[in-house]
């Protein structure tokens, strides 16, 4: 069984706080990966999701923007077969229980620790799609 490496991951950052998003963005490519691109609104990555154009296999969200809660967009994500990990200044206890299974990491956040969860949950999808 093949596992994901940082260098397999293709990343979409999805935060409102430009300055924050380019530098994990600096984090992720320091790791080998690959940063697709950063988004600041959720309009913007769901016109991104729907335009099937992304080669993105994972995104890391921040929880609040200003047009809304990121809660509303991982469906979306999980259905395009995005790995999904939360980067936010607000702690997990605070996450519906139906993202339970979403990793989370308390900003600052280390892009290490996000290309760990990212790559396991790929890893995860993966064995589940051979059963």
């Amino acid at each position: 069984m093949t596992q994901t490496t940082s260098r397999d991951l293709r990343v979409l950052i999805c935060d409102d706080e430009f300055l924050l998003a380019m530098d994990m963005a600096q984090q992720f490519e320091a790791l080998d990966a690959e940063v697709v691109g950063t988004v600041g609104k959720l309009a913007e990555l769901r016109t991104v999701l729907l335009s099937d154009q992304s080669t993105a296999n994972a995104a890391v969200l921040d929880i609040q923007f200003a047009d809304g809660e990121a809660y509303e967009i991982i469906p979306l994500l999980e259905e395009k077969g995005l790995a999904v990990a939360i980067a936010s200044g607000y702690g997990p206890e605070e996450r519906p229980d139906r993202f339970a299974h979403i990793p989370w990491v308390t900003k600052p956040a280390n892009a290490s620790d996000l290309c760990s969860a990212l790559c396991a949950s790929l890893d995860a999808r993966s064995a589940s799609q051979r059963v």
